[in-house]
């Protein structure tokens, strides 16, 4: 399936051509993308005259960097210890016989054979870009290098193997020359394997069969040479007495067609993502580039593209079409997920839907993520920050799990429940840190609703804030253990002897609390009292009594035995912290003045406690 979903792109991407920018076509048969350093100018009769740089400069990190030049030109052929020269692009040890090696015999056969390779190809061809390139590997001699080959920084450059072409005697590149390029298919085409068999991909029969797939360039942490997708290097991988790729017959178009556009969209930012090592690559059955735009603003949006994608969430709210205008909502789209393996490239995930139902899919899981947050947090939640919530901020590797980030995507993209190992992980995080940040509490929220969403106690405390009304047992504690801390802070910082108290309640008693109720809000209770009477506002002393007394009322009665938990499950530890979430909240929220006295502002926590919130709300 993804090999045809592939290669139903690149078919469709070719016949598009005439109607793109170069910017978005896909190289034609047999052509691929190559990074060229420098341009060897040639004479008509083949002398070399100079060595020309062909690095453009970039932008990387505000730093000014020159960079090899992106350029379309006859395919590379896969390589490893064997010696196979490349058409019209190569390194020095092929294009100028170079031994940067210290391996003088093979230097020389690389040369030979890039020389064989061109004149075989270019014998007969009648066109000034043709006659300089044969004539320079008559004329030129390895043994007596140009004199620009004593450059140290052109040395450099040859031995981290840098790609050169040929430059025409009238400034063109040799390869833009269309009779050198149809020379290169008929060559091709007269190349093609001798082995004959129905192609599993286009079920087209009696097509020539690929020995060997292109290699697959940008998949994060992969080899930067290139990786396989496909491939069988040992016998144990083939059978039925077959052998190497004809365990499973990919024709040599299918091949090229798979490879090209797998490198094509790994080449575009538009087009791809990553997360923790997995590298993800999207693309719509249509050569329309808005498709992916629209796909990447609302799959992982900047901060330029937090309208948009508010938008597309009302539009899903009032049941409106959320694609963009002139796209549709039923084009077929893909979702690619690859990670590093070895030697060759493992996928994570394959999803197709309609470009409507990812987009629907997406927005649900955003809607599913909001909850009250501090004014100066990010709109949403995306998926890069929802897996740096697993992990310790201050960890040297802090990378979220490999297989965790693969089965989140998948969760999301088709709208499934979420791995339980997330809501364990942020579990794990909240008893480690004694805190939960908004992007944890927005997790948890998730979880609960798409996990759970049948349970009646699970709807009514995951909720973007505060339900007052409710008296699910964990939601109450964990909204009276955010009152007794902010009674504990603000009557501190009301007491004028300033007693240092070391560590607070939720420092010592936040996870406790959350797992084992019974064990700390009995002692929590009788300290209450105390700091309740230290506070010199008699609206505060009112506001918190109130509160407190209303939060027991929604409990079982004190003599009843689960008056306060022994333990409390996972499910039960999530409204826990969502209780106490919303409450700590609310209570950075200016509260209406009651009739009868004057309104208290929002209780202050001491600087310690405002630094710790402010911390958690950044993960």
């Amino acid at each position: 399936m993804i090999l045809q979903a592939l290669t139903r792109y690149y078919a469709l991407m070719d016949e598009a051509r005439d109607t793109l920018d170069e910017w978005n076509q896909m190289p034609p048969l047999w052509f691929a993308h190559a990074k060229i350093s420098y341009g060897l100018c040639l004479k008509e009769d083949g002398t070399l005259t100079q060595i020309l740089p062909l690095k453009v400069e970039t932008q990387a990190n505000k730093k000014t960097a020159e960079i090899p030049q992106s350029m379309t030109l006859p395919m590379p052929y896969v390589r490893s210890a064997n010696i196979v020269a490349n058409y019209l692009c190569d390194n020095a040890l092929f294009l100028l016989g170079y031994d940067y090696k210290g391996d003088t015999k093979r230097t020389s056969e690389c040369f030979a054979d890039s020389k064989k390779l061109h004149q075989e190809i270019l014998r007969g061809i009648d066109c000034p870009a043709a006659r300089a390139v044969y004539a320079y590997f008559d004329r030129y001699n390895p043994q007596t290098p140009h004199p620009t080959l004593s450059d140290p920084a052109l040395i450099a450059e040859m031995k981290a193997g840098r790609y050169f072409l040929f430059i025409a005697p009238d400034g063109t590149y040799a390869h833009d020359d269309i009779k050198l390029q149809e020379a290169w298919v008929r060559y091709k085409n007269a190349q093609l394997s001798s082995t004959r068999m129905q192609c599993l991909v286009t079920g087209e029969a009696d097509e020539p069969i690929a020995p060997l797939h292109p290699k697959i360039k940008g998949v994060r942490n992969a080899q930067s040479s290139g990786a396989s997708l496909v491939s069988f290097n040992a016998s144990a991988y083939e059978s039925y007495g077959l052998s190497s790729s004809i365990n499973a017959p990919v024709s040599e178009y299918a091949a090229f067609a798979y490879a090209t556009a797998l490198n094509y969209l790994l080449s575009r930012p538009s087009h791809h993502a990553s997360l923790a090592d997995t590298s993800i690559v999207y693309w719509a059955e249509d050569a329309n580039p808005a498709y992916v735009d629209y796909f990447s603003a609302v799959f992982s949006p900047q901060e330029n593209q937090n309208a948009l994608l508010d938008s597309i969430m009302e539009k899903v709210a009032r049941g409106l079409p959320i694609a963009g205008e002139g796209l549709d909502s039923g084009t077929p789209f893909c979702v690619l997920g690859l990670a590093p393996n070895a030697a060759r490239i493992a996928v994570r995930f394959f999803l197709q839907d309609t470009f409507g139902n990812m987009l629907s899919n997406i927005v649900s899981h955003y809607k599913r993520l909001e909850i009250a947050k501090a004014p100066y947090e990010p709109n949403h939640v995306t998926p890069y920050r929802l897996l740096k919530e697993t992990v310790h901020p201050m960890s040297k590797d802090n990378a979220s799990s490999p297989l965790l980030a693969g089965a989140v995507l998948k969760a999301i993209l088709s709208d499934t429940n979420y791995p339980e190992a997330l809501m364990q992980n942020v579990l794990l995080r909240v008893r480690a840190e004694h805190s939960i940040s908004r992007g944890k509490a927005a997790i948890l929220k998730a979880y609960l609703l798409q996990n759970q969403g049948n349970d009646p106690k699970t709807k009514e405390v995951a909720q973007v804030s505060l339900q007052e009304d409710c008296t699910v047992l964990p939601y109450v504690l964990g909204r009276l253990f955010a009152a007794l801390e902010f009674v504990q802070a603000d009557s501190l910082k009301q007491d004028d002897r300033k007693q240092d108290i070391g560590a607070n309640i939720k420092k010592k008693f936040f996870s406790s609390a959350c797992d084992t109720p019974a064990l700390i809000f009995n002692e929590l209770l009788k300290q209450y009292p105390v700091y309740l009477n230290r506070m010199k506002s008699e609206s505060r002393r009112i506001f918190y009594s109130n509160l407190v007394l209303d939060l027991m009322g929604k409990l079982p009665a004190p003599n009843e035995a689960d008056a306060f938990p022994a333990r409390l499950s996972n499910t039960e530890q999530c409204r826990f912290l969502l209780g106490y979430h919303h409450q700590s909240q609310r209570f950075y929220q200016k509260r209406p003045a009651a009739s009868g006295e004057a309104a208290p502002e929002a209780p202050a926590v001491n600087e310690q406690q405002s630094t710790e919130s402010e911390e958690g709300y950044h993960g």
